[in-house]
């Protein structure tokens, strides 16, 4: 095994496994979504539009979400960063997209793996329609700017490379990525948001794994159903 596969292997014990999210509770408290360009500018919003939104040009996250967003941003501020928001809520037919693309990725890379190991693999970077987070409007994928050059901060990898490097808790960057890590990991941790251990730009609050995580009973926020969306819009 090379290093990366080895330290790979230790991270993935963290990982809260498909089938415990499955059978997890969650109880929907009804939480509209709201469009986050309503609390511009302490934050960046990515151009970055659902592709299966019919050209939606802003990002929706449930209420509290963008509440405790709007703190960590103004934090930011103060230190003379953004909070680059890169997507939040996702259409349950563009998750199952995204998850299709991943399966067909990893069958290309490892042909002789079984399907259960494919799926495995393609869940760590793209999460299972039945338990993905984006759905809910309680996740969202974020980085850092710097406020005077308006460029990203690094962090170790680009958002969405589907790669060790992504692991949070990944030891083998730069002194500068692994603070500016830190920053991020501080702050969002300051509200409550819990970090994918896989992903160090996602971040979620009342979803699953977020419950789990904090030991509560159940999620709060559910999959917002794409026919059942107009009920959690502009309460």
């Amino acid at each position: 095994m090379t290093k990366n596969q080895i330290i790979a292997q230790q991270l993935e014990k963290s990982f809260i496994s498909r089938e415990k999210l499955i059978k997890f509770p969650v109880a929907d408290n009804g939480e509209p979504l709201v469009d986050l360009q309503e609390i511009l500018p302490l934050f960046v919003l990515a151009s970055k539009p659902d592709v299966l939104c019919n050209g939606c040009k802003t990002i929706f996250v449930r209420q509290a979400v963008a509440h405790k967003l709007k703190k960590i941003a103004g934090r930011l501020n103060k230190q003379g960063l953004k909070l680059k928001i890169v997507d939040g809520y996702r259409f349950q037919k563009t998750q199952q997209l995204y998850w299709e693309q991943e399966i067909k990725l990893q069958k290309r890379k490892r042909p002789r793996l079984s399907k259960r190991e494919i799926e495995r693999l393609a869940d760590i970077f793209v999460a299972s329609p039945q338990t993905a987070f984006h759905p809910t409007g309680g996740a969202v994928d974020v980085t850092l700017v710097n406020q005077k050059t308006n460029r990203e901060l690094w962090l170790g990898s680009r958002i969405g490379d589907s790669s060790v490097k992504s692991y949070s808790l990944y030891p083998c960057l730069s002194p500068l990525a692994l603070a500016n890590r830190q920053i991020l990991f501080k702050e969002m941790a300051r509200e409550n948001f819990y970090n994918l251990p896989s992903e160090w730009w996602h971040f979620s609050y009342g979803a699953k794994d977020w419950a789990i995580f904090y030991n509560k009973k159940k999620a709060i926020y559910d999959q917002i159903k794409d026919n059942k969306l107009i009920r959690y819009k502009f309460k």
